[in-house]
C-alpha cells in the first residue's frame, strides 16, 4: 500500500532514498526491488527486437536443399557450392540454395542430432537432392528414399547416358554420376565416387533440374 501517497510522491521518496546510498547499496536495492520489472523489460526488448529483425530481414527460404551424405568434406566447400549454385535461384533476395552435411562423425551426440534433423527434414519434404557415394546410393535405394531420375529428366541428353546408374532390376535409373564435374572440383570437392539422387518426396523439380545442369555444365 502507498498510504494515500501519490505516484509522484512515491518516486520522490525512492529517489531520496537512493541518494543516501553508496554504489553497492544502490545496486543491491535496485536488484532486490526491481529485478522482476528489469527481467520482463529485457524479455520485451529481446522479443521486440527479434520481431523487428524478422520483419526487416526475413530469413530466406530454400529454393533448393541439398543433403551431403558422402564421406566428410570441409563445410567451407559445401557453403561455396551453395553460393556457386545461387544464380539458378528465381528470387535471390528471398531464396537460397542450401547445402548441409549429414555425414557420420566420431561424436555419438552429434550423430544423434544429425540423424534427428535429417529425419525431420525428410518428413517435411524439405530435402530435394542427395549427394553421396555409390554405397550410399544402394542403401538409400533399399530404404525406398530416392525416386527415379526420369521424374526430373524427361529426356536424357546423349552425354548423360554414361552417367546414369540403373536400379538393380534395370527398370529405371536411380542416380547420376557427378564424376569430373567442373563446378564441384572447382570448389574443392572430389567427384571420383560421387552421385546425385533425388529424394522420393522432393517437390521442387525445376530447381533440381537447374542444379543438375549447372553441375554437369
Amino acid at each position: 500500500m502507498n498510504d494515500g501517497k501519490t505516484f509522484r510522491e512515491t518516486l520522490r521518496e525512492e529517489r531520496d532514498k537512493l541518494r543516501q546510498m553508496n554504489f553497492r547499496e544502490k545496486r543491491e536495492h535496485i536488484w532486490a526491488y526491481y529485478k522482476l520489472p528489469i527481467f520482463f523489460t529485457l524479455i520485451l526488448i529481446f522479443v521486440g527486437g527479434s520481431i523487428i529483425n524478422a520483419l526487416v530481414n526475413p530469413p530466406k527460404e530454400d529454393y533448393l536443399y541439398i543433403a551431403w551424405l558422402a564421406p566428410g568434406v570441409h563445410p567451407a566447400f559445401l557453403l561455396e557450392l551453395g553460393e556457386r549454385l545461387h544464380p539458378i535461384v528465381y528470387d535471390p533476395e528471398r531464396q537460397r540454395v542450401s547445402v548441409s552435411s549429414y555425414t557420420v562423425t566420431e561424436d555419438p551426440q552429434m550423430n544423434a542430432a544429425l540423424q534427428a534433423r535429417f529425419a525431420a527434414m525428410v518428413r517435411m519434404a524439405s530435402i530435394d537432392v542427395i549427394l553421396t557415394n555409390r554405397e550410399g546410393i544402394e542403401e538409400l535405394t533399399e530404404m525406398g528414399w530416392i525416386r527415379p531420375v526420369c521424374d526430373v529428366l524427361r529426356v536424357y541428353p546423349a552425354p548423360l547416358y554414361d552417367r546414369l546408374v540403373p536400379y538393380p532390376t534395370g527398370a529405371y535409373y536411380i542416380a547420376i554420376s557427378l564424376s569430373g564435374s567442373a563446378l564441384l572440383e572447382e570448389v574443392g570437392i572430389s567427384t571420383a565416387d560421387l552421385y546425385l539422387s533425388i529424394m522420393a518426396n522432393a517437390e521442387r523439380i525445376e530447381p533440381i533440374a537447374q542444379a543438375l545442369e549447372e553441375m554437369l555444365r
